[in-house]
């Protein structure tokens, strides 16, 4: 007896299969055996991921320069891509490097993805940069930032109850994720959630 393999690429449900085997001569066939296999694949009902990852090294303000922060969410962007391969349906990552991670760019990126991301998903979003504390709030420092007063620093940066904002604004996904890699992101534990 000899046996034979053949890899098959099988749709989402049932998908009816249907072997006749012939002699060498082709002239004769045998009576077809029939199977039904059923497909449940778990990633149909997968849940896709979306990040923002912003970092910024070089800002426009020489004297906030950094050194890693612009790596680190490039690091933080390719991580998610390749560890989210067979755990979510596909993974999209907006990344914003240095004169990218703008109050502006930030608050589009999040436009960007209200349009596509639905309860079911994940949501990711990472900033790496200078964060500061302003009257016991957190606050995140775009690049486009100038460190003229502490009140001037203070109007240009993202605080807590924009990021609050943006999210009850533009994603709905019961499921996220907030990691700040920066100065003062403890103050952020000593506050309410994103309610």
């Amino acid at each position: 007896i000899k046996r034979k393999e053949k890899h098959l690429t099988l749709s989402q449900g049932p998908n009816h299969i249907s072997i006749i085997a012939y002699n060498k001569d082709n002239k004769i066939a045998s009576r077809p055996a029939d199977i039904l296999i059923n497909v449940d694949d778990p990633l149909n009902d997968a849940p896709f991921l979306y990040v923002i990852a912003a970092g910024i090294t070089d800002y426009r303000d020489r004297s906030l320069k950094l050194k890693y922060a612009h790596s680190d969410a490039e690091y933080i962007s390719r991580k998610f891509k390749e560890r989210g391969k067979g755990l979510f349906k596909d993974v999209h990552v907006t990344s914003l490097i240095n004169e990218k991670a703008t109050r502006e760019g930030i608050e589009q990126a999040f436009k960007d993805i209200s349009d596509k991301i639905k309860p079911s998903d994940v949501f990711v979003l990472y900033f790496a940069g200078h964060g500061k504390a302003f009257e016991g709030e957190y606050h995140f420092i775009p690049w486009e930032a100038l460190y003229e007063s502490s009140e001037a620093l203070q109007k240009a940066s993202i605080s807590h109850e924009m990021i609050k904002r943006l999210f009850v604004k533009y994603i709905p996904a019961l499921k996220s994720l907030i990691i700040l890699d920066t100065c003062a992101s403890e103050i952020t534990t000593r506050t309410r959630g994103m309610e």
